[in-house]
């Protein structure tokens, strides 16, 4: 039961995490994709869409993962974007920027808005909401079918 998932749409890659904790080896699955993903493209942009947890040692290593990557006349510093309800995770992340970390921060309410502020036409900012929008609704769909199957066990 996947209660987040990784995947690449457009020039971005995309981690939707509605809700909950990531379990050890949801995480681990995760974070193997995301280094696959990004051993590929020669620019990477991050976009969180999430109201999920993660825990110390998983903030560790996301930032790991991410300032750690090679740069170069090739590769380009990795982008990270959020997108949340939660005011507190935005502040903080708002906070990271100020001290030069390369992060956005926006509430989900308006996301065509906010995502054409960071450099997405309009056309790609349709694609990654309905991408966002369908790994949402995998999710939901994932959980409700093991909650359900527990009822019936």
């Amino acid at each position: 039961m996947p209660i987040a998932l990784v995947e690449p749409i457009g020039r971005a890659i995309v981690i939707v995490h509605p809700a909950g904790a990531m379990p050890a080896a949801e995480w681990t699955a995760n974070i193997e994709k995301m280094r696959g993903l990004a051993e590929a493209r020669p620019e990477i942009r991050v976009i969180v869409w999430a109201d999920g947890v993660i825990d110390s040692p998983q903030r560790r290593e996301i930032i790991d993962l991410i300032k750690n990557r090679p740069t170069g006349a090739t590769r380009k510093p990795v982008r990270v974007v959020m997108f949340t309800s939660n005011i507190l995770t935005r502040g903080v992340m708002q906070a990271l920027g100020w001290m030069g970390v390369n992060v956005g921060s926006y509430s989900q309410q308006n996301f065509l808005r906010d995502i054409a502020a960071e450099g997405y036409s309009a056309a790609e900012g349709i694609e990654l909401q309905a991408g966002i929008a369908a790994m949402e609704r995998r999710i939901k769909a994932s959980v409700a079918g093991v909650a359900v199957g527990a009822r019936r066990g």
